[in-house]
């Protein structure tokens, strides 16, 4: 089943099943709009990595080994690691001779010299594992959403998915209640009491947010904006940006009559 939205499309599949003892609908869902972000975020991983494998390689082909097992064994360990990173490569043991001579210095003209043998484990990296790169991709951009609700009739894959998404709005909201700003440190030491404090919260919250939807819609219909700080211009204020502007208002009460 597929749900459209304005900035994404999504692919969604629904499945009951046990957890912990508890039966619940898992709600799989890709995202078009993710995939695209984590798209950017792998490649500049790949490129990070890929940087990263060159120069160990670069550095295992200069050292010497004595014996061509020990070569052997550096390659395939440093192999595995390219491997796990997500590259294909290829490499072998190559050997390289040279003399050597008995002392320092220039060599005299009746010193031969030996010649000696050292191995080396050399390796290319032929890019990057597509297939290993693209599983990921698919992973990394898909979620998966629990509900205790079975009856897709009473709630669709469609709608438990709009939920969520929804649920963003519903944390700003609460995020501004948490902020010490608007409430220092209380003891409340009866239950009841932390009962109506939270009734109070509610209401504050409910006044709050009733105040940024006035504030927001009278500047889309005026087509008006707020200053934030660097001269931003903003057409969607936040509650804390609201009561921060509207400290510099002086309010003055006089007696009538």
């Amino acid at each position: 089943m597929a749900a459209k939205e304005t900035s994404a499309d999504y692919q969604v599949a629904g499945f009951v099943r046990e957890f912990d003892g508890y039966t619940y609908r898992f709600i799989v869902v890709h995202s078009s709009a993710l995939e695209t972000r984590k798209e950017n975020t792998q490649k500049r991983s790949i490129e990070k990595a890929l940087t990263s494998m060159t120069k160990k390689t670069a550095k295992l082909e200069k050292e010497p080994f004595a014996c061509e097992p020990d070569a052997l064994g550096a390659l395939q360990a440093l192999k595995r690691e390219v491997e796990n990173k997500g590259f294909k490569c290829g490499g072998h043991v190559e050997t390289r001779k040279f003399k050597s001579y008995s002392k320092r210095g220039r060599p005299e003209q009746t010193d031969e010299g030996s010649v000696e043998v050292t191995y080396h484990a050399v390796i290319e990296i032929l890019g990057p594992d597509e297939a290993l790169y693209q599983q990921k991709l698919k992973e990394d951009s898909t979620f998966v959403l629990i509900t205790s609700v079975l009856d897709e009739k009473v709630l669709s894959n469609v709608e438990v998915l709009r939920e969520y998404k929804h649920q963003n709005s519903v944390e700003e909201a609460f995020r501004f209640l948490k902020s010490p700003v608007y409430l220092g440190q209380t003891l409340l030491n009866r239950r009841e009491r932390v009962e109506a404090m939270g009734y109070v919260f509610i209401l504050v919250l409910m006044i709050a947010c009733y105040l940024q939807f006035r504030v927001r819609k009278a500047l889309e219909e005026k087509n008006e904006y707020v200053l934030d700080p660097g001269n931003k211009k903003n057409t969607r204020p936040s509650i804390k940006r609201i009561f921060e502007i509207l400290e510099d208002v002086l309010v003055m009460i006089t007696p009538q009559g």
